[in-house]
């Protein structure tokens, strides 16, 4: 699967891991791939930026863009080859200084401005972005924002951004490629087995979610928005998981979870009890004991993770000022 695409004239890159394709296309059509791709992108010569892959790539005429995590560098090149990267990057996200990008990219984790505030784009990154003559689109999560630009500078954001992405009504791509985890993105340091064992978690988790009584249909429901929505996976450095309220960001603590059996039950334990945070359900400080359906253990995130096994984990599960909600 492709992350990345880069327009450039009659050649095209497409970006997965750490490997990329050139392509000879037209205006349209697949193209053909030219010899000697797949190819890894130290070919590119970028040191360490990008050594596991890129979010974003932004051609800008002359000038083309690569963004990975909250780093990003500027390159001068023609259609074809590397180019050079220009002196003074790689360089922080946060130089854009897109004020009013919201908090949907905001990292709580590197602790750039308030949660939920309209700070500068001191980010974890950004998804995808889109050259569209002097107007530009950035897009993380399920929010863009439009830009207007020349070919170098960060440009301005426009009046009434950011924006949701549903603004787009792409309904029928929605439908068909809006999968459950589909949209789910992890930190550069996460392994692909580590990737590979969420996912099979979390699609775990959904599946029992499914047919399960201990949630009304709505809670149901909702759950399913929640599996669908962008979710950017970190690592989370003591406490089994952390999930946001209401936002689109998920820390695991794979270290506290052996692959085993009994482990991966509770991994997808603590996974759906996250995303029913990441859906908007809290509950209060823990009180009571598991199974009582008391004010505790009677919320959606704990009812959710009777889905699983039949069980409630033990484990504390805090909503701490800053929106997060961390279990262990």
């Amino acid at each position: 699967m492709a992350n990345v695409a880069l327009y450039s004239g009659t050649k095209c890159y497409f970006f997965s891991g750490d490997q990329y394709i050139r392509v000879t296309r037209g205006d349209s059509g697949a193209g053909t791939v030219d010899p000697g791709y797949p190819a890894p992108i130290s070919n590119w010569g970028w040191g360490d930026f990008g050594a596991n892959g890129i979010d974003a790539a932004l051609h800008s005429g002359t000038k083309c863009y690569f963004f990975s995590g909250d780093q990003y560098i500027r390159v001068t090149r023609g259609d074809s080859g590397a180019g050079t990267v220009d002196p003074g990057y790689p360089a922080p996200l946060w130089n854009w200084a897109w004020e009013g990008l919201g908090p949907a990219i905001i990292s709580p984790r590197r602790g750039f401005g308030e949660l939920g505030s309209p700070t500068s784009a001191a980010v974890t990154g950004i998804d995808a972005a889109l050259y569209s003559g002097t107007k530009c689109y950035f897009f993380s999560g399920d929010q863009y924002i439009r830009v207007t630009r020349g070919d170098s500078g960060a440009g301005t954001v426009d009046p009434g951004y950011p924006a949701p992405l549903w603004n787009w009504n792409w309904r029928e791509f929605e439908d068909t490629w809006a999968k459950p985890c589909a949209n789910h993105f992890f930190d550069p340091d996460f392994s692909r087995a580590e990737q590979e064992r969420i996912l099979e978690r979390q699609l775990f988790a959904l599946n029992r979610v499914q047919s399960c009584n201990s949630l009304s249909p709505a809670e149901r429901a909702d759950a399913n928005a929640a599996y669908r929505n962008p979710i950017r996976y970190g690592r989370e450095p003591s406490d089994n998981g952390r999930g946001w309220l209401g936002r689109n960001w998920l820390f695991v603590n794979l270290g506290n979870f052996a692959n085993n059996a009994e482990r991966n039950r509770e991994l997808s334990q603590t996974l759906v009890h996250e995303m029913m945070h990441v859906a908007n359900y809290s509950h209060p400080t823990r009180s009571g004991s598991p199974g009582d359906n008391g004010p505790y253990y009677g919320t959606v995130p704990l009812q959710a993770e009777l889905c699983i096994g039949g069980v409630q984990s033990d484990e504390a599960c805090t909503l701490r000022p800053d929106g997060s909600c961390s279990m262990g």
